[in-house]
């Protein structure tokens, strides 16, 4: 395939061509001029857009779940980046007997991004990964998720509250699930709050329906699901997938913790 650099006035490019030129008329919507690949068929292609509006390429799409610390790849431009906070983790149940006792699900991770450009992208730049709840113990309340942030406070997206525990008792009642990640309390140019915790439910003290479900992020994902009754205590299902809530412990007798909230990240889409 040959390439031929022409002016503007040029004809399409003949077979097994491309003609590289320059496009006053522009080509997009709205249109903006600059230098453009035209094939045979007079289809073009934007290769270096010129005017007044800075413009950008796409040239990585990176996640980071892990590590302190992000070096732009060479060339990086701008970034745009999008961070996940960590879910809270679910209630416990309290020990009881022959009653019930069960946690509210966590709370999911909130969202935050922003466009980053020009002395904004800094080279390092600290970042933290949002931790999921995971240290309230048994008959205690879920662990708060950790805020997932980027260089400090430029960007911030909120944890998860952790699930609450409904006492041991015999009468028919809901416990409410977490709060998600709180929308005010989050930074950048977009924020979305994370999902509250599910609702668990009593319905009499030695039966009820379920604990409560985790909530999910912000982005959805696969929260831990409520237990059920178990005189040994069932501890509550951890999440599955980034900032995702876990789930309420259950118990008959003996206490339990709630399941474990997920991580948090990062998504930094980076351009030239």
């Amino acid at each position: 395939m040959g390439l031929i650099v022409t002016s503007e006035a040029s004809a399409n490019a003949g077979a097994s061509q491309v003609h590289l030129q320059f496009d006053s008329t522009g080509v997009g919507t709205p249109a903006l001029a600059g230098l453009v690949a035209v094939d045979n068929a007079g289809n073009k292609q934007a290769i270096c857009p010129v005017g007044a509006t800075l413009t950008y390429r796409l040239m990585s799409i990176r996640v980071l779940t892990s590590g302190t610390s992000y070096v732009p790849s060479t060339g990086t431009r701008a970034i745009y980046v999008e961070c996940v906070g960590g879910g809270g983790q679910g209630g416990g149940a309290a020990t009881s007997s022959s009653t019930c006792s069960l946690g509210g699900g966590g709370g999911g991770g909130a969202y935050a991004a922003k466009l980053l450009t020009g002395a904004a992208v800094k080279n390092p730049t600290t970042y933290a990964i949002g931790a999921g709840g995971t240290t309230g113990g048994a008959g205690a309340t879920g662990q708060t998720g950790g805020d997932t942030t980027w260089d400090t406070s430029v960007v911030v997206a909120k944890g998860g509250a952790g699930g609450a525990v409904l006492a041991a008792g015999t009468t028919a009642v809901m416990q409410a699930g977490a709060a998600g990640g709180a929308q005010a309390s989050c930074t950048g140019d977009l924020a979305l709050g994370g999902e509250p915790g599910g609702m668990g439910q009593r319905t009499s003290g030695t039966a009820y329906l379920y604990a409560g479900s985790g909530g999910c992020s912000a982005l959805g994902g696969s929260p831990g699901v409520g237990a059920i009754n178990s005189a040994a205590g069932a501890t509550g299902q951890a999440a599955l997938l980034y900032g995702c809530g876990g789930a309420g412990a259950a118990t008959l007798a003996t206490a339990a913790a709630g399941g474990a909230g997920s991580n948090g990240f990062i998504r930094v889409w980076e351009f030239a």
